[in-house]
């Protein structure tokens, strides 16, 4: 176990194969350890493992929390901090399951909490509140830290972010009015402004304009100049630097206008993407639902199955067998 690389779904994965046993919890717990530079990660993932787990579940999962607190502790506050943040959000949770034996045992963790002093005083009073009122009102870094943990990536091989219950809808027009692109075609076009020919990287013609003499910039040379002459001299000398720069203030020029197409191209691509992003997640929140239905009919129906009476069984109770097709049309 220690030797496997983190990733999100690694650790969903060991945190479905996480049981009651000490050995279970154990084992788990210093691999977190391990990797406790993703503590942020591994408490959010910990926290949706807690919205969706059974009343006896959250008592492990509470369990596995403690463990990796109090043994982290002298290796650096990462879990600690973390943890604090979430750890009302998900007192409340359990309070919310209303099992005693549940919260009778997640109350002696918070006494062993307060004992060792392993949070401030008023914070294992908050805690033992939040459990026994069942009261909960968010503070600005629980907000913060369940924004993170809501965000934490759900299939760790997508890499996508599905928060579709606060994300909303974008609006139904591009927001410039252009057409999406295709994505070869923005390819080519961002290529293409950045490439050899572009005004930045044309390093021979900014050499050449860095090189011309200095007093050609100089507006107070004008005052210097005694005769015609000498006034007909510059005006020479300064024709074909002022034509370069001509030339290369109209390509500056040039080249911004494509970057600002470029600009509006990128805003309705990325309108379209958040539109396909928005709709998927919509389907994603109406597949849940049919699953949770689906599910709910799959239990109704075991239930219902359990509760038949064995026809094979050979007691007196149990009801004639079913006429043969025979039987039936003798």
């Amino acid at each position: 176990m220690a030797g496997m690389t983190f990733t999100p779904g690694v650790l969903e994965s060991k945190l479905r194969d996480l049981n009651s046993t000490m050995q279970s919890i154990q084992e788990l717990s210093q691999w977190l350890i391990n990797n406790k530079k993703h503590a942020k990660s591994v408490v959010g993932i910990w926290f949706r493992e807690m919205q969706k787990a059974s009343s006896s579940r959250k008592l492990t999962l509470v369990y596995l929390a403690n463990d990796v607190i109090q043994n982290s502790r002298r290796k650096g506050p990462e879990y600690k901090t973390e943890f604090a943040k979430a750890l009302p959000r998900a007192l409340h949770l359990v309070a919310k399951d209303k099992d005693q034996s549940v919260t009778k045992s997640v109350t002696h963790v918070i006494s062993i909490w307060k004992e060792r002093r392993v949070f401030e005083d008023e914070t294992i009073s908050k805690f033992n509140t939040i459990l026994s009122s069942g009261h909960y009102k968010r503070s600005k870094s629980e907000s913060d830290a369940l924004s993170t943990s809501s965000r934490v990536e759900e299939s760790s091989s997508m890499g996508v972010v599905i928060d579709s219950e606060t994300t909303p809808p974008p609006q139904e027009d591009p927001p410039n009015g252009r057409e999406p692109p295709q994505v070869d075609v923005l390819l080519k076009l961002m290529t293409s402004v950045d490439g050899e020919k572009s005004a930045i990287q044309d390093m021979a013609l900014r050499q050449r304009i860095a090189n011309f003499p200095s007093h050609l910039y100089d507006v107070d040379i004008l005052s210097k100049l005694k005769s015609k002459e000498a006034c007909q001299e510059l005006l020479e000398e300064v024709k074909e630097p002022l034509e370069i720069l001509s030339q290369y203030t109209k390509k500056m020029e040039d080249e911004l206008k494509e970057r600002q197409e470029i600009e509006q191209l990128l805003e309705s691509f990325l309108w379209l993407h958040q539109c396909l992003l928005y709709k998927a997640r919509e389907r994603q929140k109406d597949y849940r639902q049919k699953m949770e239905q689906c599910q709910h009919v799959k239990v109704t129906l075991n239930s219902h199955i359990a509760s038949l009476p064995d026809l094979a069984a050979p007691n007196s109770d149990s009801l004639a067998p079913l006429p043969s097709i025979g039987d039936l049309f003798s």
